[in-house]
């Protein structure tokens, strides 16, 4: 009973202290409080920010360690340990904690409180494979911030090939070819892994888009999703939006081969470009112009037909994907797609 009594008089004085901001005396008091109660997760805490506050970093270090030891799971503890860490200059210490805060926050499914600290922790030290890997496949699920998931992939897939992990160093160049198959770092990223030169380091993207706006929401962003220690798994795309991205691919590589009409290449970059951005009009105008300039390709009559069919245009989807539906690297989406077509036009049909 005395104990108790003595223990909690010394929290009183050291929290008087703490209010006081004599750090050194409530140091001394949480001193006292834990003599009498030595694994007491208040007291520790508390002379945990005691020294924080009082510049003793080393000591602050060790006890908000004993802190994370008393509460496991919380981030508090190696929040501080990051700030202090990158005090004293351990930058890839203070990323290692950042990425430990960001794995908590996301096993709470809590990504807008893990993306900061994946951010963090890539910023004090870039090579840090995991903290890229979630940032890619976070970022790449908001069309704003795809720009920012490729050069995430790219650093990704730099750091595998220095641990001489090739194969899914080509998956997550891969990965962020299909976000945007016409983007000249990825292609010379995919080159110099071919060629069996180091991927060269990208300068960083700004994430600046607030992340309010372009963090996706849980059900969207799970395990499922993401890369683990045997590679990268796939989205769940239906059959079309594959079809689709793979005709985007096959389509860009014309582009780079510089075999067609000028007039041509920039109607067909442009079709791209719009499809990407999601501008459905702008795309199926892109695409027409660049079939009446002369590319007539299973992927573009495929990819046209898909974004009729997106704009209610059911005739002319049916149309097109009828062309291309016994095509073998389009048959699956364009029967599908036609069959939703028929459908569509089978419904507007009954309603008049």
């Amino acid at each position: 009973m005395a104990d108790q009594e003595a223990y909690q008089s010394a929290m009183r004085e050291a929290a008087n202290a703490a209010w006081d901001h004599d750090w050194n005396l409530a140091i001394q008091y949480y001193r006292s409080a834990l003599d009498l109660v030595p694994h007491d997760p208040q007291a520790t805490a508390g002379l945990a920010l005691s020294l924080l506050e009082a510049g003793e970093y080393p000591e602050a270090l060790t006890a908000y360690e004993r802190v994370s030891q008393l509460v496991p799971g919380d981030p508090l503890p190696y929040e501080k340990m990051a700030e202090i860490l990158a005090a004293m200059g351990q930058k890839t210490e203070a990323a290692k904690k950042h990425l430990a805060i960001g794995e908590m926050y996301f096993n709470r499914k809590d990504i807008p409180r893990a993306l900061p600290h994946w951010e963090e922790a890539v910023a004090l030290d870039t090579n840090i494979a995991q903290a890229h890997m979630r940032l890619a496949v976070v970022y790449e699920r908001n069309r704003e911030t795809i720009p920012v998931a490729i050069y995430e992939y790219i650093e990704l897939a730099r750091l595998l090939q220095n641990y001489g992990q090739t194969p899914k160093a080509e998956q997550s160049l891969q990965r962020a070819s299909k976000l945007d198959p016409l983007n000249a770092e990825v292609r010379n990223a995919l080159d110099d892994l071919k060629r069996g030169q180091p991927i060269q380091r990208q300068q960083r993207v700004s994430s600046s888009a607030s992340l309010m706006h372009t963090t996706p929401s849980v059900e969207e962003t799970d395990d499922e999703y993401l890369l683990d220690e045997t590679g990268i798994s796939e989205d769940r795309r239906s059959p079309a939006d594959e079809a689709a991205r793979q005709g985007i691919e096959v389509l860009a590589d014309l582009i780079w081969a510089e075999e067609m009409a000028p007039a041509a290449q920039a109607s067909l970059l442009q079709a791209i470009d719009y499809q990407q951005i999601g501008d459905l009009e702008g795309a199926i105008e892109a695409y027409s112009q660049a079939f009446d300039a002369g590319i007539d390709h299973p992927a573009l009559r495929l990819n046209l037909g898909l974004l009729y069919q997106a704009a209610h245009r059911n005739q002319d989807a049916a149309n097109l994907l009828s062309q291309v539906r016994d095509d073998p690297n389009y048959s699956l989406a364009a029967n599908i797609a036609l069959g939703k077509s028929y459908l569509a036009e089978d419904d507007v049909m009954t309603a008049n």
